[in-house]
């Protein structure tokens, strides 16, 4: 639990208090979702800054690491 007391200028005080925050986001997995991979990496009208943005996405937030193969 964290609190504290915050004073503003006009001299109010307000009591703030945080209780049970879960930080850790939660995932849904999704059954048999395949993988859009081969469609953007291989789409001619995908600029190559596209593929790079799309391959780093993959490498930095991924939480299963997908074969870019």
């Amino acid at each position: 639990m964290m609190d504290f007391a915050w004073y503003r200028g006009s001299g109010i005080r307000l009591n703030v208090a945080a209780r049970d925050v879960n930080l850790v986001p939660a995932y849904d997995d999704v059954i048999d979702a395949g993988s859009d991979n081969a469609f953007v990496l291989t789409n001619p009208g995908a600029s190559s800054a596209d593929v790079t943005r799309y391959k780093d996405v993959i490498r930095r937030h991924c939480r299963s690491v997908i074969s870019l193969a």
